[in-house]
């Protein structure tokens, strides 16, 4: 079968080639810079990027590039501390690009050093005034805190400021949505993801309003599945699946397919998810394989589970996260082997993977909580009920009942379970 269009990613490698063959026509500073980028993009060896950056910093001390660039390299070899060691750098040296500072707020959080990363945010908020950077890291702050009212209230100043740019529109309804799925208000999710796909067909141009339309309904579906409220069944799914590739100006996002093999596979239809795991590999050129390898293991595994190999699906899970240096995926990961343990019957390695999920801080982490937080919570609680600690499962139980206190009416009944549950633990006591 003949490889599809490669797309962005090889126009862009095949652009760093281009300059670093041509490096020696270059001066000296800019030459480093195209032997780092291509360190980076095209041999994908952050080592040698590192090297190639500390080299510009010897001679360029001031080089605003370098010194962010080298905290990205450091961050994404898993070293955090490295990291943020340079962002910080850039901003004593005073000349941190506004892009420094949110990498360092992220790697502060994601190292649990709230304090340091509420003085970072101070910093930005005063050289870059009214950046949407600024309301956006104090909106992810808050809900790492589990203060949603107050991410909401940081989300609703971003639209008031920046609301007439459609970027931003669109990420105000982004954030919107996900703060109402995470609360169990999906009627307002699907308002609010409906809201965003609008502005992204006609004030963004990011696709056709037939598109938007398949893109509204899929997103609808695949809430329904994971939280079991009337979901499509696998033939229907299939048949939404269709229509949306009938209608995708870029058919190889990676989201649509990884969300429609989970869809497919939590639907119990393992062979329909393996099938189109199977398409998607056959549509990915070599480079696109190499680059998506660790999220199509965790694919892999979502079929393994479907068909009670779960098993297989943790040495897969173990795998991928063992090779895994980004944070937002490393965290991701933690939760699917949480999953896997649970459905092999390994319960103490279920908890403690469910636990490291809720222990690991990300600022940006709502938009991974909507999916997996109040499961997360609830199973902990039923986990811990299991094992006889009443304590710890009124604790999760209680975190559940107050993450879902303003669920829809149909998911009432799940909260009405769980508040029974924490009477009769505290009767108990």
């Amino acid at each position: 079968m003949a490889r599809p269009g490669r797309g962005r990613e090889a126009e862009s490698r095949d652009a760093m080639r281009r300059a670093y063959a041509l490096r020696e026509r270059l001066a000296e500073r800019e030459r480093y810079h195209v032997e780092a980028l291509h360190a980076v993009y095209v041999e994908q060896d952050d080592e040698k990027a590192v090297t190639a950056y500390l080299t510009i910093l010897d001679k360029y001390p001031l080089d605003r590039t370098a010194l962010n660039n080298l905290g990205v390299s450091y961050s994404r070899l898993g070293n955090r501390r490295e990291a943020a060691r340079w962002y910080r750098e850039g901003i004593v040296r005073g000349v941190a690009p506004n892009v420094a500072y949110t990498n360092l707020i992220g790697t502060q959080v994601g190292l649990g050093d709230f304090s340091a990363a509420d003085t970072t945010l101070e910093l930005f908020e005063a050289r870059y005034p009214n950046h949407p950077g600024g309301y956006t890291r104090r909106a992810g702050m808050a809900t790492v805190i589990g203060d949603y009212e107050g991410a909401a209230a940081a989300i609703d100043a971003l639209f008031e400021a920046h609301g007439s740019a459609a970027d931003e529109e669109s990420n105000v309804y982004s954030w919107r949505h996900s703060l109402a799925a995470v609360q169990g208000r999906m009627d307002d999710a699907n308002r609010w993801l409906r809201q965003q796909l609008l502005v992204d067909a006609e004030r963004r141009s990011l696709f056709s309003h037939q598109e938007r339309a398949v893109r509204a309904e899929r997103g609808g579906a695949f809430l329904a599945i994971w939280y079991d409220l009337d979901p499509p069944s696998p033939n229907e799914y299939s048949d939404l699946w269709t229509r949306w590739l009938e209608t995708a100006e870029r058919p190889m996002e990676a989201v649509p397919w990884n969300d429609a093999v989970r869809a497919l596979a939590r639907l119990g239809d393992a062979s329909r998810a393996q099938a189109l795991l199977d398409d998607y590999r056959g549509r990915l050129s070599d480079e696109q394989h190499e680059n998506r390898r660790l999220d199509l293991m965790q694919l892999d595994a979502e079929v393994a589970l479907a068909t009670d190999r779960a098993d297989e699906a943790v040495s897969l899970l173990r795998g991928a996260r063992d090779e895994e240096t980004r944070p937002f995926q490393d965290r991701e990961l933690a939760w699917f082997l949480a999953e896997a343990y649970d459905e092999s019957g390994n319960a103490d390695s279920a908890v403690a993977y469910y636990e490291l999920y809720l222990e690991t801080p990300l600022v940006f982490q709502l938009f991974q909580d909507w999916r997996y937080l109040p499961s997360t919570l609830r199973r902990l609680g039923e986990l811990y009920e299991e094992r006889g600690d009443r304590e710890k499962a009124v604790e999760y139980y209680s975190r559940f009942m107050d993450l879902w206190v303003e669920a829809d009416a149909d998911l009432q009944p799940t909260v009405e379970d769980i508040r029974g549950r924490v009477a009769r633990l505290v009767g108990e006591r």
